[in-house]
């Protein structure tokens, strides 16, 4: 009898141990890449990102020359995508315009694929996540997973932002040479870094020998200084774009997809934010459309511009929804069930030059985690005292403690 019940519960010891083994644990987002149906579509959707972020970045810096790289900005983000959980997640997912994690890497890959076809142009970009190596990742970030992520020693910023900046300043061929400062870095436990560069040629280049100065009116009837002014007459895609009331020019580089796509809204009826507050996807699509082949004479200014970006971009991204990303909330579980940290900063740094021959830009994203642990003072070794009044700097009694009283 007792013989029995034992072989009974060896059985069902055995029993239990083998269907516990057999589940399946939670896969990784590229284990569904063949399975998972992406459109083109679901690639452009992302781009409302970036037209949704330039209305709000427009409103934090009125009246200013603006450029930054929302494509810079959502590689960063993306990036926290999938290390993110919860509410974090849906926000992310939800900005971003991504799909379920399986599906947004897909997006991702096929977006990336997409950009590459351009082989006319010189455009790179590198993505990376720092870890502090005294965390445990989670099985799809570890070694071999399907992110660049890196455990690396927060103790020594000055070490690791020297790395991170020459990264940077690697992939953006030293346009950007440094994107943080060690004194950042001090404490973090979570790092993310997004780099891109890019380089086309006109497939219309301008004539050196016609750039003159020329006046640049800030308001109708107003001149405000001189630029130099390039000039080219040839036959471009062009047209007037009710909608959004502007004249709508397009700037072909050499042998891709890319573009410089111009707006110069008319003239005593429409402003600039007027066009940018009116363009959204769909606008964009009709001004494309509405283009057509015509001989047009082009005056376009050679310019150089480069802009940081802090606290109005986080600003911006949250009135887009992006908020428990930036709060004591966020919860980054699927990176580490230990990765604990009280908020999040991002810094964007973006840079053109526009001139005769075509474009170069550069941007980097860096967004890092911190920790509002309070300083710690300890008076445990000779001090200095004062009891004043702090209106008038006035000291009423002072002090030094050199040893505790006899």
């Amino acid at each position: 009898m007792m013989k029995n019940l034992a072989l009974v519960l060896l059985h069902l010891v055995i029993f239990l141990i083998g269907s516990s083994s057999s589940y399946p644990s939670k896969p990784c987002p590229p284990d569904n890449f063949d399975r998972v149906n992406v459109t083109f579509e679901d690639i452009r959707r992302t781009s409302s990102f970036g037209l949704d972020l330039f209305k709000k970045i427009k409103t934090r810096v009125p009246g200013k020359n603006m450029f930054f790289s929302s494509y810079s900005i959502w590689n960063a983000l993306a990036i926290a995508y999938f290390g993110a959980e919860g509410k974090t997640l849906d926000e992310l997912q939800n900005v971003l315009r991504l799909g379920k994690k399986d599906k947004g890497y897909k997006t991702k890959k096929l977006l990336s694929a997409e950009l590459s076809k351009n082989v006319g142009v010189e455009l790179d970009e590198v993505n990376r996540a720092y870890i502090a190596d005294s965390l445990v990742l989670e099985k799809c970030f570890r070694s071999g997973g399907f992110y660049d992520v890196y455990q690396v020693d927060f103790s020594d910023p000055a070490k690791l932002a020297r790395e991170i900046n020459g990264l940077v300043s690697n992939t953006t061929r030293g346009l950007i040479t440094e994107i943080v400062r060690p004194e950042i870095l001090r404490g973090a436990p979570f790092f993310l870094a997004n780099a891109i560069y890019f380089k086309g040629s006109w497939q219309e280049p301008f004539s050196e020998y016609l750039t003159q100065p020329r006046e640049f009116f800030c308001s109708p009837g107003v001149a405000c200084g001189e630029v130099q002014m390039m000039d080219q007459d040839s036959w471009y895609n062009y047209g007037n774009d009710t909608h959004l009331g502007a004249e709508v020019l397009e700037l072909p580089y050499l042998n891709s997809s890319i573009s410089m796509l111009l707006f110069l809204p008319w003239e005593g009826s429409v402003t600039v934010d007027d066009v940018v507050d009116r363009l959204d996807l769909t606008a964009l699509d009709a001004a494309i459309r509405g283009l057509e082949d015509q001989r047009v004479r082009v005056f376009l200014p050679k310019f150089k511009m480069e802009q940081t970006l802090d606290r109005e971009l986080q600003k911006a991204l949250e009135e887009l929804g992006i908020i428990d990303y930036f709060s004591t909330n966020a919860n980054l579980s699927a990176f580490s069930k230990s990765l604990d940290v009280d908020g999040h900063n991002i810094i964007h740094t973006a840079v053109v030059e526009v001139n005769e021959k075509g474009t170069e830009a550069a941007a980097a994203t860096v967004i890092f985690a911190f920790r509002t642990s309070p300083p710690r003072v300890t008076f445990n070794r000779p001090f200095v005292f004062l009891i004043l009044d702090k209106n008038l700097g006035l000291p009423l009694f002072s002090g030094i403690y050199r040893s505790p009283p006899a």
